[in-house]
């Protein structure tokens, strides 16, 4: 309970299924499926220039006729995740942004867990001033 996971895609243009890979990933997420999807798609990497997406969808229990339409407007999304990945500095894949720290590259788990203590102390330090709402957004500067 206290770590939020937000994920956006960013694929890369050298990557030639990185676009259809996100945009098969939104469309899973629409039936809330994003995780067990996103973890087949990582099972089927060598597969993935067949483009599976669909085979992944029905394996998954998906329904078909609803994740086609959504293939075709997930491109919203994705420009959105552009445009937060851009005014969040975040150049390079992968980032990680914690409560505004922001981690570019593989990382060390030991730049994880130092991450994850200061934030955690940060929030303390707030709910110790009678601050309990909107912590998340208080630590990053949105509120």
């Amino acid at each position: 309970g206290e770590i939020r996971l937000v994920y956006k895609h960013v694929p890369l243009p050298f990557h030639q299924q990185a676009l259809p890979a996100a945009r098969a990933a939104i469309a899973a997420a629409r039936q809330g499926k994003f995780w067990t999807y996103h973890d087949a798609l990582w099972a089927a990497q060598s597969r993935l220039s067949q483009e599976p997406y669909e085979e992944i969808a029905r394996d998954l229990g998906l329904d078909i006729v609803s994740f086609k339409l959504d293939l075709q407007t997930a491109q919203l999304d994705l420009d959105r995740d552009a445009a937060d990945a851009k005014l969040a500095d975040a150049n390079g894949t992968p980032t990680f942004i914690i409560n505004g720290r922001l981690l570019s590259g593989a990382q060390p788990l030991g730049s994880f867990e130092s991450a994850f203590t200061e934030a955690r102390a940060r929030a303390r330090e707030l709910e110790a001033r009678g601050i309990t709402d909107h912590i998340y957004e208080r630590l990053v500067g949105l509120r």
